[in-house]
């Protein structure tokens, strides 16, 4: 199995870097060996006007415009990640945001593009309220590694791994009436499981 990097790239966010080095960790943990380590890069601020906020307004129609002109060419020029297509990719980038993303029209937790390598997960979903700190890394890290599962080629499905727990792959629409809620959807980021199911992790391990 190829073990790549992987880059956290944290913009407009409210995380510091020991919050993302444990969203890091677990996103290494959650992938058996696929990553060798993770890095923390320096923190963006990114502003109404450039290309990577539409973007995030609407990530289906900004897509490729905004990861070349933004994120994309932060990350080639000075790491090389996606130096000969995402096949010879030795890094995975990971941006960390706390703006709101949507796709095809629909609030998204998050957002990946495998040509590029990249993905995107907002902490903008997680309750700061009234929860534990452990509790809003944890669900943060399970919509990273969802996100960077795509990157693998993961489709979403709903294997249930132990009782209540599912593959992080599992996916529900914010805009669905029964996860208007905050409770609700609380409830389904912790209904993630720390690790994939078998079927997911043999196509990691496929992954060359």
């Amino acid at each position: 199995m190829k073990q790549r990097e992987l880059l956290i790239l944290p913009f407009n966010t409210y995380l510091g870097p020991d919050q993302l080095e444990q969203v890091a960790m677990r996103a290494v943990v959650a992938f058996g060996g696929a990553y060798a380590a993770a890095g923390i890069l320096p923190p963006m601020e990114i502003r109404p006007s450039n290309a990577l906020e539409m973007f995030a307004r609407n990530v289906e129609t900004q897509r490729y415009d905004a990861l070349k002109a933004d994120l994309g060419k932060g990350l080639i020029r000075d790491f090389n990640v996606f130096a000969g297509g995402h096949d010879e990719c030795v890094y995975h980038g990971l941006a960390i945001t706390d703006m709101l993303l949507s796709y095809k029209g629909f609030r998204a937790g998050g957002f990946a593009d495998k040509d590029y390598g990249v993905a995107l997960a907002t902490e903008r979903d997680i309750s700061l309220s009234d929860i534990r700190e452990g509790t809003f890394i944890r669900r943060l890290a399970g919509v990273a590694v969802h996100e960077l599962g795509h990157l693998y080629g993961l489709g979403h499905h709903d294997s249930e791994i132990t009782p209540g727990l599912y593959c992080p792959m599992i996916n529900r629409t914010w805009d669905d009436p029964e996860f208007r809620d905050e409770r609700a959807r609380g409830a389904f980021q912790d209904s993630r499981a720390d690790a994939f199911c078998g079927s997911c992790y043999k196509a990691i391990e496929g992954e060359k």
